[in-house]
């Protein structure tokens, strides 16, 4: 498993900001065994979310979750 966490520019009271978390498979394109991973993070002091997405995924912004569609 490969997590990388990113985000633009410099954080701003006030503005708006994106901080990405990019989960991946280190085997490359092979299936995993079907049993469920929890991956979980805080958001660094200071910040909120406004919203969370991800592609193929059903997320919930009071939790900060996404779980597999």
């Amino acid at each position: 498993m490969t997590i990388t966490k990113t985000h633009t520019s410099h954080f701003t009271q006030g503005r708006d900001g994106t901080y990405t978390m990019t989960v991946g498979n280190a085997a490359g394109a092979a299936p995993t065994n079907g049993t469920t991973v929890t991956v979980h993070d805080s958001l660094p002091a200071g910040l909120s979310a406004g919203s969370i997405r991800g592609t193929g995924w059903n997320c919930a912004l009071n939790t900060l979750t996404c779980t597999p569609r």
